[in-house]
């Protein structure tokens, strides 16, 4: 007798045990299959004052285990459970009854796999840091729960906070005119990490600043992973601000699809923000500027890698602005954002600011639709672009690849600018840089027109400067490739073909050229006094020019015939002999009137018309060649 008082009281001990654990699961549910191949899954929102768990039991066959109200009974149907509402009080649960063995679905009920319990999302109540510290440090945050916080959360001095779940999907949700996280102030550190799984978003507007996060001085985030998406401010950083003082590291993860009202759809920072390798800032909205990223007067931005794409602004700065030259440009891409004004992949203001450095970076597929489809400089600072890519952005009026301001510089080398567009032709490569200020060093690529705002002596604007100062003038379409060894490779479009010329010799397509049959387009080569080298035609010939004191000017027609004039030797000529009878006299000095005059296209003798030598036929060969026939002690052709 004693024996089964004791086997009673173990079993009721295991009882309580077993009921205490099931009523300590949040959530739960099982799949189960009918005799006629229907599957029931029961599903729920839990909160904190109620707790549900259905777990398979082998000792009533399937039968649910529950917590519910007195006498609360199981409506049951062919098509679905229909359950009562019932609440958790503690750990003790009201008796409930057991439907009807006679039940012929429910008894042939067998679980889908009796070892596995299936999570269902259960949302969790958050007012206050510690609340939310106590509730991550409870175990009870599973894959697929929201928490849902109904103050801001405010960080105390000196405290890290570690959203780690273990790469567990947990959302943080507002729903109210609140921003999620507000860290620090008063200059003294708060740390909050983010990591993968974790989504910080909204339900709702937020009219004050930073929708998602506000970074305050003194205090750091680091983002390893997660997302901050979805979120909303009607003034600026709708993902994230970052006052003066602060700092916001993206190690992973991603900021995107947030609308700010004013500046910086994703973030607004006056701090400084750290971009690496595999973090993302993209699909953001700002009403005015910086559609991905704005930054005021005081911002740093550092971006070593990741990406900064799709991203919108009402006015300027599609993917970047920038009110300052302060920060660095070492990595990544900054692609298919768009600006409505200008600088449709990022727009630099600084005005006495020496230089800023890009380095390393791509910069492609970003358009604006009135300036600087790639690139907006404003203010008298220089540009430099080392290794870096500028490739196939686009303008609707100026600047396809990079704009630049009435005094800006920009210095270029080991970089590839290609396939820009300037709708209107205004600069597809580069538009706006002084003719005197820019400067293309080594190993740099490039296809189309750079226009500059100031014409040079001559009245070109589509020119490119290289170092020593010289140009090289080509068409739109023409790629160009400074080789550092001081030899320039230039292709321009068919059919002219490619050459190989010496830094400071100017290129042009002549596109109606009288040296050629049925004037058909040639390639103008044009070297300064002082040049020499090797010239590289199309054909692989090489001319080599001396080095002497005159301008020479070689074309080439795609026929393959090549002219040179003055001849790299002064050759058998009779200058002055315009007409080609053998004589040098007034007939000759008439005919070069009519032609300099333009009233005649084509000389029988050009060459021997040049008796300046200097490689242009004008004004001042007929005052020379009057003086010669006046028999003036001149000299015509080159110096003995």
């Amino acid at each position: 007798m004693e024996s089964e008082l004791k086997m009673r009281k173990k079993l009721l001990a295991l009882l309580v045990v077993l009921t205490m654990v099931f009523a300590l699961i949040p959530t739960g549910a099982i799949a189960y299959e009918t005799e006629e191949g229907a599957d029931y899954t029961y599903s729920y929102t839990h909160n904190p004052t109620q707790d549900y768990g259905y777990y398979p039991s082998e000792s009533d066959n399937g039968y649910l285990d529950d917590a519910m109200e007195d006498n609360a009974t199981y409506d049951y149907s062919e098509a679905d459970y229909e359950y009562a509402d019932y609440e958790y009080v503690g750990y003790e649960y009201a008796e409930y009854e057991e439907m009807e063995e006679e039940e012929p679905a429910y008894d042939s009920v067998e679980p889908t796999n009796e070892n596995e319990i299936v999570a269902f999302s259960t949302q969790h109540t958050v007012a206050n840091f510690a609340a939310l510290k106590m509730l991550m440090n409870s175990g009870l945050v599973q894959d697929g729960d929201t928490i849902l916080l109904t103050e801001v959360i405010t960080m105390p001095a000196g405290e890290t906070l570690n959203l780690d779940f273990g790469g567990a999907s947990i959302t943080f949700l507002v729903d109210s005119n609140i921003r999620h996280f507000d860290v620090g102030g008063g200059g003294v550190n708060r740390t909050l990490v983010l990591n993968d799984g974790v989504t910080l978003t909204r339900a709702g507007g937020y009219t004050g600043v930073g929708g998602g996060i506000r970074v305050r001085n003194g205090s750091t985030v680091i983002m390893n992973g997660g997302a901050i998406t979805r979120n909303e401010s009607a003034s600026t950083g709708g993902g994230v601000v970052v006052d003066a003082g602060a700092t916001f590291t993206m190690n992973g993860g991603e900021i995107s699809h947030n609308t700010a009202g004013t500046n910086g759809g994703g973030v607004h920072a006056a701090g400084s923000f750290i971009m690496n390798a595999g973090s993302s800032i993209n699909n953001n909205t700002a009403g005015s500027a910086g559609g991905g990223i704005n930054l005021n007067l005081d911002g740093l931005l550092s971006m070593l890698g990741g990406e900064i794409a799709h991203n919108t602004a009402g006015t300027n700065g599609g993917g970047i602005m920038k009110s300052n030259l302060n920060g660095t440009f070492s990595g990544g891409e900054i692609h298919n954002n768009k600006a409505y004004n200008s600088g449709g992949g990022m727009r630099v203001s600084a005005e006495g600011v020496e230089s800023f450095t890009i380095s390393g970076v791509t910069i492609r597929d970003n358009e604006a639709v009135q300036h600087a489809g790639g690139i907006d400089v404003v203010g008298e600072t220089e540009l430099v672009l080392v290794d870096v890519e500028i490739l196939r952005n686009r303008a609707g009026l100026s600047g396809g690849g990079i704009r630049m301001s009435t005094n800006g510089r920009v210095s270029i080398s080991n970089s590839r600018i290609l396939d820009n567009y300037s709708d209107e032709g205004l600069g597809d490569a580069i538009y706006g840089a002084n003719p005197d200020n820019l400067d293309i060093g080594s190993d740099v690529e490039f296809t189309g027109s750079i226009l500059t705002r100031y014409p040079d002596v001559n009245g070109n604007r589509n020119r490119y400067e290289w170092p020593d100062g010289a140009t090289i003038i080509v068409p739109s379409g023409s790629r160009v490739t400074n080789n550092g060894d001081g030899m320039i490779d230039v292709t321009l479009p068919p059919p002219s073909g490619s050459v190989t010329v010496p830094e400071g010799v100017t290129i042009e397509l002549d596109e109606d050229c009288p040296y050629c049959e049925s004037s058909e387009p040639c390639i103008v080569i044009t070297v300064p006094a002082g040049i020499s080298g090797p010239v590289t035609l199309p054909n692989g010939e090489t001319v080599q020019i001396p080095a002497i004191d005159v301008v020479r000017t070689i074309r080439f027609c795609h026929d393959g015939t090549v002219t040179i004039t003055p001849p790299l030797n002064g050759g058998n000529i009779l200058w002055g002999d315009v007409n080609d009878d053998g004589l040098v006299d007034l007939f000759d000095l008439m005919l070069l009137e009519l032609y300099v005059a333009e009233m005649i296209t084509e000389l029988p003798n050009r060459a021997a018309a040049d008796v300046q030598y200097d490689g242009v036929i004008d004004l001042f060969d007929i005052m020379l060649l009057a003086l010669y026939i006046a028999e003036h002690p001149v000299t015509l052709g080159p110096a003995e």
